[in-house]
């Protein structure tokens, strides 16, 4: 379970992104009062998050990020300890999990942080498109992690629920003329 930011921590989390200006530039006390306030910031074992669920689709570079989605705005470990930040983004993703069964995590990087883009990465974020900030002077990568999770089977109907979870290679379908058929790939 993460800690939620408090009051209390509001100080030495400021402190910490102070330190840190060289990475985060533009976060500001305002900004992390309010998180903290809304509860989008975590305080756990020394490392910060930062996070929002966005509750419309929102154009992320040139990736769409679907209503629901969660993203980290920010992570950062104050106590420079090592594997803390790893096992604190590993809680943060079964948080996001328990968002819903359609929820995935995105994130962005400069593309010149190679230090952070190698730590998502090792905790399986895959580049998934590209965005840039300054006008076009920073360019960044666009990280997401798709957590496979099976929904309930009451939210499939018909020949879906089928092939949904079935071992069996799942059909390809055929356009023809105006009416689509099903043809299993191993037929």
């Amino acid at each position: 379970m993460l800690r939620q930011a408090t009051p209390s921590d509001l100080n030495v989390i400021c402190k910490a992104f102070q330190a840190r200006r060289d990475v985060f530039p533009h976060v500001r006390a305002d900004y992390v009062r309010r998180a903290c306030e809304q509860g989008r910031c975590f305080y756990d074992s020394g490392v910060v998050i930062i996070w929002q669920q966005y509750v419309k689709a929102v154009r992320l570079g040139d990736v769409t990020v679907p209503q629901g989605n969660v993203i980290l705005h920010q992570i950062l470990n104050a106590t420079n300890e090592r594997g803390t930040a790893a096992a604190v983004f590993q809680r943060f993703c079964e948080f996001v999990t328990s968002l819903g069964v359609n929820v995935n995590l995105y994130l962005t990087v400069r593309e010149s942080n190679q230090r952070a883009r190698r730590f998502y990465e090792k905790l399986g974020m895959r580049s998934i498109g590209r965005i840039a900030w300054a006008k076009g002077t920073i360019p960044g990568v666009i990280y997401a992690k798709f957590f496979a999770r099976r929904p309930p089977s009451s939210q499939f109907k018909g020949f879906l629920s089928v092939f949904a979870f079935s071992s069996r290679p799942a059909p390809d379908v055929i356009v023809n003329g105006d009416r689509p058929r099903l043809r299993r790939r191993d037929a």
